[in-house]
């Protein structure tokens, strides 16, 4: 088994081509690029909104959440706050 997992390793190995070759993009733009340009092009405004901020607000959230839990929140391991330990 041991033999024929070698051999197979080595034909997959030998069959490959490894030259490095360049791949030509041949996509094209996607809507929003072609609203953008159209707008653009024809002088309309171009409309900057406050919808890109929707995509922080779950990193912001989970920030909030980590930093309550390490500065905020009670101490597990003591049991106690050190908001509620008695000042000299």
């Amino acid at each position: 088994m041991k033999t024929i997992t070698t051999l197979l390793t080595t034909l997959f190995l030998v069959a490959c081509n490894t030259a490095p070759s360049i791949i030509p993009d041949t996509t094209s733009d996607n809507v929003i690029m072609k609203k953008l340009d159209y707008d653009i092009q024809n002088g309309d405004k171009v409309s900057t909104g406050w919808g890109w901020i929707l995509w922080y607000l779950p990193i912001v959230a989970l920030l909030m959440a980590w930093a309550w839990r390490k500065y905020i929140k009670e101490c597990p391991e003591c049991g106690k706050s050190e908001s509620n330990t008695p000042k000299p």
